[in-house]
């Protein structure tokens, strides 16, 4: 795989967890909440296996 289309998938499957997290927490459904921290599971496995060098803040 490329390393720009592992970045972002990297970055979609993030989003998606946060989105399902997000919204499993207001409507209380254990089914979102599931998905969504398997989805950062996901985004954990495609980065490792990819070696992929993302950054989640800037260092100083």
């Amino acid at each position: 795989m490329k390393q720009n289309l592992g970045v972002l998938l990297f970055y979609i499957a993030c989003l998606v967890s946060l989105i399902f997290i997000v919204i499993g927490t207001v409507l209380d459904d254990m089914l979102l909440l599931a998905t969504g921290s398997l989805f950062i599971v996901c985004a954990a496995l495609i980065k490792a296996e990819f070696n992929l060098h993302v950054l989640f803040w800037r260092k100083i």
